[in-house]
């Protein structure tokens, strides 16, 4: 799904579930709604609507401080919006709808770890936050014991069974809201994109997004780096494989394991920050080796001299301010080996994984002949002449 189809699709889900302001202010929604199928919530009306949609009953629940419920009748359009007083009865045909708000400093757990997710861009939060306000409306239930739901994602996963153990838990992640369900449903959500066909790609973004959107509730080591491990699988399959990288860091950074570290080890030598070419410039009248990395270099750093090991004192390390850092001053016909030290620096923060040892050979300068001033080539003999191929003439 392109980017546009996808903003229109959060769009519609935004709109049932939450103001747009609430959203603009927010990283987790104030208020959520979950939703029960065939379900009708007898008494405690405070108003009732007719010739309405469900989006529109969801509305104006929201709109009223005072509801704290809504039963939907599907077969005449009708919205009953609900304040206490209520008794759950089985109707068919009626959607019924329970407000339940956000833990207080929900919000304030949810904007540190956002400064932690510096590899997500500023313009994916409101994507995760309208993730979380439309869950709902996505994963309308039969019931709403969590605890229910989560079995039967088990269930379903251990039947083979993805995309329907993604829908249970999407159901129990909008009851609970807890960090722990939202990881699962990035894993499950994750799992099930192979099966999705064209929509395999929507399955791993909405993946993503959970992933975001359980981090952001997080407050235990453990879980944030389970969760981290999940948020780095989306993003490389996304193909966002530096994004990967600082996950993965990120998630050792907070409580190491040594599958993350081999994880983190196999995709730093495929994405991290690290030398993606040499070249020697043999040509030159002082030839030099130059190492190429894959991102800009740390600006703050001046000299990158003690960042490189050379076999002599002579020869002087230079940048070229962005991707290049050479060994000049070298001799033609030699051959040099050159380190590049763990804890080279980026811009963006990487940091050289490893050591890396470079040898190279420069090669004498290729032959030619120039004149230092005018000059021009003379035949040596009075018979000799240049052809002229356009008009078969002699010059």
């Amino acid at each position: 799904m392109n980017p546009q189809k996808l903003m229109k699709t959060f769009a519609i889900v935004l709109a049932l579930a939450l103001p747009s302001a609430a959203i603009a202010q927010d990283l987790i929604p104030s208020k959520r709604m979950v939703l029960q199928q065939d379900t009708d919530y007898a008494g405690g009306d405070i108003a009732s609507i007719f010739d309405t949609t469900l989006d529109a009953c969801q509305r104006a629940c929201f709109a009223n401080t005072a509801c704290e419920a809504f039963t939907f009748n599907t077969r005449n359009n009708s919205c009953f919006p609900k304040a206490g007083g209520y008794e759950s009865t089985e109707f068919f045909g009626a959607i019924s709808g329970l407000v339940i708000l956000a833990d207080a400093g929900v919000n304030d757990t949810a904007s540190a770890r956002r400064s932690e997710l510096s590899f997500i861009y500023d313009w994916e939060f409101p994507y995760a936050t309208e993730q979380a306000a439309g869950l709902g409306a996505q994963h309308i239930g039969y019931g709403n014991n969590s605890e229910e739901f989560t079995a039967a994602a088990r269930d379903s996963e251990a039947n083979g069974y993805l995309v329907l153990a993604s829908e249970y838990l999407g159901s129990a992640v909008n009851i609970t809201d807890s960090a722990s369900d939202w990881a699962e449903y990035a894993r499950l959500l994750l799992a099930a994109a192979d099966s999705m066909g064209d929509q395999q790609r929507a399955y791993i973004e909405r993946s993503q997004y959970a992933a975001m959107n359980a981090y952001l509730r997080a407050s235990d080591p453990a879980v944030q780096h389970t969760i981290l491990v999940t948020l780095a699988q989306a993003l490389e399959r996304l193909e966002r494989g530096t994004d990967t990288v600082k996950a993965l860091r990120l998630a050792q950074s907070l409580q190491p394991r040594d599958d993350t570290a081999q994880y983190l080890e196999t995709v730093a030598a495929q994405y991290g920050f690290r030398i993606i070419d040499t070249l020697v410039q043999s040509d030159l009248a002082r030839p030099r080796i130059c190492a190429v990395f894959s991102d800009t270099l740390d600006p703050k750093i001046i000299d990158f001299t003690p960042y490189v090991s050379a076999p002599d004192a002579a020869i002087t390390i230079t940048s070229d301010g962005y991707t290049q850092i050479c060994a000049e001053g070298l001799q033609h016909g030699q051959r040099y080996a050159l380190t590049f030290r763990e804890g080279l620096p980026a811009k963006d923060g990487q940091v050289l994984p490893s050591s890396v040892d470079i040898t190279s050979y420069v090669r004498d300068r290729s032959p030619g002949v120039r004149f230092a001033g005018r000059g021009y080539v003379l035949p040596k003999g009075g018979d000799a002449a240049l052809l002229n191929k356009k008009s078969q003439g002699v010059i």
